[in-house]
């Protein structure tokens, strides 16, 4: 999640990687990833794409080249996919054998807080999954599931330990 990224419309399946080129003609940012933007209080989303800003990319540019990601302590992960509708976050996917199937997440299940901050959009949602502490961190949801409110305990992970990942000689 980055606050100042640049997101385009219409969506363009295959520009990750592209090149977004300012008014001045100099390049502004890189491609990234498909997603869908909230348009508001109706629950409408717009598909689009996202750009990374070249001014967030340059100071981790040559870590990303040569490694494959940054060197600072992985943020913690919980393999659950949560979209954004109706200013609730819905759970939509669940990563088998991840932190949050191990932990009992299901689908449908409506995530109401992370850590006690109550959470309605992405953004604050992974704010307080981040603020939580590194990967290996255990996080505490507050979940509706059909008509009962419950509690969820997961031991977050790095999510990079669940890639197939290749190797290198």
């Amino acid at each position: 999640m980055l606050d100042n990224a640049v997101f385009t419309t219409p969506l363009h399946p295959y520009w990750g990687g592209a090149a977004l080129i300012g008014p001045d003609g100099a390049l502004a940012g890189v491609g990234s990833l498909y997603l869908e933007q909230p348009l508001g209080e109706d629950g409408d989303s717009r598909p689009g794409n996202m750009f990374v800003p070249i001014d967030e990319l340059f100071p981790v540019f040559d870590e990303m080249v040569s490694n494959g990601r940054v060197s600072w302590p992985p943020r913690p992960w919980v393999g659950v996919h949560v979209t954004e509708a109706e200013n609730r976050l819905y759970v939509t996917g669940v990563t088998a054998d991840g932190p949050g199937a191990r932990a009992g997440f299901r689908i449908a299940d409506v995530i109401l807080s992370v850590e006690g901050v109550p959470v309605d959009n992405l953004a604050d949602m992974y704010r307080a999954l981040w603020g939580a502490g590194e990967a290996g961190t255990e996080i505490r949801y507050t979940v509706l599931r059909e008509d009962d409110v419950i509690s969820v305990r997961v031991t977050s992970g790095d999510r990079y330990a669940f890639l197939d990942l290749p190797q290198r000689h």
